[in-house]
């Protein structure tokens, strides 16, 4: 069973196996979710969340979420934890302002996305080639991420070129992430890429007799990872115009509570769908902008969204197969 036609009939056996029931009760409850806060958050705090500035303010956040969560898309659907994306993001945001200074909005741009790439081979390298657990390799760069841009920041100024001002707009910043939004979910949903890495987290060793090359999709699904956390540094430089040993802190534990919020499947698989990202950024920072807006102090907000987290993780747990579902 090695030819393409066989493999794309086997990811689609993968496919029909999850149970319709809990898809359509998962899609259900995300979908509810969102609508009721924004209505809630409308008409309990005198108009000022529906105000534009704070509409605009809240789309602008979400798109860096948004975009750093398509990557993380690509690799937990073959079944991988990712805990590097707030290092790698850092790493590159500090390369996108350092080279800025040297080449203006090009070269800044394609630092950014090649650091970030760059840092998602080696992590995709040492869990294929060397069978290190990927949350391991993750772990390990997201802690001596700190030390990195800690180096970077006693070496280079921290600011960037006031030439990247120009495009810290409202408009470029939601384009851009559209952009990326919808060339991910074409790649995720018809391209082998994504559906390999589907198919690999329904069923490795399934997916490996069927003839799916488990390293080159892993790989790829990593690569998409890079580029993505990439344009997220660029779009971190962009609105802040400078690095520090905080950027792209707690990313790595926020990411993964957005597509959780969003239905993700944690062990990836045929379930796993792009609206995830969305959904699941859009919960979030609208739940969090709204208990601001209630006065809401932050460390209740961090214990309503952890609760929260454990409310969905529990009803969208499918404990016939002990997988979380769609």
């Amino acid at each position: 069973m090695t030819g393409d036609k066989t493999v794309e009939k086997f990811v689609k056996r993968m496919s029909i196996k999850w149970k319709a029931g809990n898809v359509q009760a998962a899609d259900l409850l995300s979908v509810s979710a969102l609508v009721f806060l924004f209505v809630l958050f409308s008409l309990t705090t005198g108009g000022n969340f529906l105000k534009e500035s704070n509409l605009r303010a809240l789309m602008i956040q979400s798109c860096l979420y948004i975009v750093a969560a398509c990557g993380v898309l690509f690799v937990m659907s073959h079944g991988n934890l990712e805990l590097s994306v707030g290092g790698i993001i850092g790493i590159a945001t500090a390369a996108g302002c350092i080279m800025s200074r040297m080449g203006g909005i090009v070269l800044s741009f394609i630092a950014c996305v090649c650091a970030a790439v760059i840092l998602s081979s080696i992590i995709a390298l040492c869990h294929i080639i060397f069978k290190v657990p990927a949350f391991i390799a993750g772990i390990a760069l997201m802690f001596s991420s700190g030390g990195i841009v800690s180096f970077l920041l006693n070496s280079f100024p921290k600011t960037a070129d006031p030439s990247l001002d120009l495009l810290n707009h409202f408009w470029f910043l939601i384009g851009l992430t559209v952009l990326v939004y919808f060339a991910c979910g074409f790649v995720f949903h018809y391209t082998k890429v994504g559906k390999y890495n589907r198919a690999i987290g329904s069923n490795q060793g399934a997916a490996y007799h069927g003839g799916i090359s488990l390293g080159k999709y892993k790989y790829l699904a990593y690569l998409m990872y890079g580029i993505c956390c990439g344009v997220c540094a660029f779009l971190i430089v962009v609105r802040t115009g400078s690095f520090s040993i905080e950027t792209g802190a707690s990313y790595e534990t926020e990411v993964l509570l957005m597509l959780i919020i969003g239905g993700m499947p944690m062990s990836g698989g045929s379930a796993v769908k792009m609206r995830t990202p969305f959904i699941g950024a859009m919960i979030y920072m609208i739940l969090r902008n709204g208990l601001t807006l209630w006065g809401v102090s932050v460390e209740v907000i961090n214990m309503i969204r952890v609760a929260i987290f454990f409310a969905i993780a529990a009803i969208t747990y499918d404990r016939s197969n002990t997988k979380f579902v769609l």
